[in-house]
């Protein structure tokens, strides 16, 4: 599970022979000289030896054998040239690189400015901006960067969403594990289609909980645009109050007290307890 991230405006004041290990974000201020200086060798300033080192939000079990060059976009480590106000993100084909930093954080919208070879957007280290949601879908939110779901919070998926011309595998927003007490436990995907739970986004009906056999929902940021027996990959790609079955189609969302219509069988072998999809 990745760990929390740190805020980046701590400073280290020691020197630098001095610095302890995962001293992060100091301001770094470069050397000065004095009046008379005149170039190359010419000052006698002294230089500020405080320093911007990389911040690794990995655990042990998250950081790869071999890290990738230059830069590891999952625990911000590698060799960007100024951690003062870098991070490590992925370029517009998907490969590790070195970009401004932004201070939106995780989850919450973000801009996006598409450059050539490299997106750079407002999001803080950790993460990227991405368009949530479907075709043609505007708005964007910061997505936490991941190899595997061992990175993400709260079981939801490392998956790939698109970016320019390649793909970032990002974390789903969190997911939620539904019970009796339906209205606290999970977001409700047969009706919360503007809302999650009081939060903007659309609720969706996921894979069942493998431990208990209850149904699991998540609140994406944004709805996706495909209607009923489109295909699919992710229930995020299909319109608020479907999901995607395991034939690969967007099919409507139901439960007891919303059966589907002329008497359809109301299918949970997939879903869990609490909801299931109806036929096509």
């Amino acid at each position: 599970m990745r760990i929390s991230r740190p805020h980046f405006a701590a400073l280290c004041l020691a020197p630098l022979l001095a610095l302890p290990a995962g001293c992060v974000r100091a301001h770094f201020s470069p050397s000065s000289t004095d009046s008379g200086g005149s170039g190359e060798g010419g000052g006698t300033g002294s230089p500020d030896l405080r320093i911007c080192t990389s911040t690794n939000l990995c655990t042990a079990t998250q950081a790869p054998a071999n890290p990738p060059t230059p830069c590891d976009p999952v625990c911000q480590t590698g060799t960007c040239p100024n951690w003062c106000n870098q991070k490590c993100s992925v370029d517009n084909t998907g490969l590790p690189t070195c970009v401004p930093a932004g201070t939106r954080t995780l989850g919450e919208s973000c801009n996006i400015t598409n450059g050539s070879p490299n997106q750079t957007d407002t999001c803080d280290p950790g993460t990227i901006c991405i368009n949530a949601g479907g075709s043609g879908e505007v708005s964007a939110n910061c997505f936490g960067l991941c190899r595997t779901p061992i990175d993400c919070l709260g079981g939801s998926a490392c998956t790939s969403r698109p970016i320019a011309s390649g793909t970032a595998y990002v974390c789903d927003p969190p997911y939620d594990t539904c019970s009796l007490d339906l209205a606290s436990s999970c977001c409700d995907p047969v009706n919360d289609v503007t809302t999650c739970n009081g939060r903007p986004g659309t609720c969706y009906l996921l894979t069942k909980d493998s431990t208990t056999g209850n149904s699991r929902t998540v609140c994406e940021y944004a709805s996706g645009g495909s209607g009923a027996r489109v295909a699919c990959t992710y229930s995020r790609e299909c319109l608020g109050k479907l999901t995607c079955s395991p034939t690969g189609q967007c099919q409507r969302v139901c439960n007891d007290a919303n059966p589907c219509p002329q008497n359809g069988v109301c299918t949970k072998d997939t879903t869990g307890a609490q909801y299931g999809y109806c036929p096509p």
